[in-house]
C-alpha cells in the first residue's frame, strides 16, 4: 500500500512539474534586469553584448528578453504571466488527489468496519 502512494507521489510531482516551473521563471526573471548585455533597437533581439560573439552566451539586459532567449531552448517556458492559471490547475490538481485520498480511506473504513456486539455482564 505504501509502495502505491509513493508511485502516486511522484506521478503528481512530476505532472505538477510544468506549471510550477513556468510560474516559478517568470515571477523571477519578468522584472529583474542583467549585467553584461546593452539594450539596442536596432539589434533583431533588442539588446547586444559586448562580448558574445557568437550569440548564445549572453541571454538579455532585461527579464523578458532573458525569458524569451530561455524560450528558445525551453519550451515550458513563456514570456507572458500564466501565474494565475498555473495555480488554478495546481489547486485543481491537489483537490482531485485529496478527494481520491478521503474516497479511498472511507472504502476502506467502511469494508473494514465489523460491528462488534457489546456484552452487558
Amino acid at each position: 500500500m505504501i509502495k502505491r502512494f509513493q508511485m502516486l507521489l511522484s506521478i503528481s510531482t512530476c505532472a505538477a512539474t510544468p506549471w510550477c516551473v513556468r510560474s516559478l521563471m517568470y515571477l523571477e526573471f519578468s522584472q529583474s534586469t542583467f549585467k553584461g548585455a546593452e539594450l539596442n533597437a536596432t539589434d533583431t533581439r533588442g539588446f547586444t553584448c559586448a562580448v558574445d560573439v557568437d550569440g548564445n552566451q549572453c541571454y538579455g539586459a532585461a527579464g523578458k528578453q532573458v525569458l524569451k532567449s530561455l524560450q528558445n531552448n525551453y519550451q515550458i517556458i513563456t514570456t507572458s504571466n500564466t501565474a494565475g492559471i498555473d495555480c488554478a490547475i495546481l489547486l485543481a490538481m491537489g483537490s482531485f488527489f485529496t478527494i481520491c485520498y478521503v474516497v479511498l480511506l472511507q472504502v476502506k473504513l467502511t469494508s473494514s468496519a465489523k460491528a462488534v456486539k457489546l456484552s452487558t455482564q
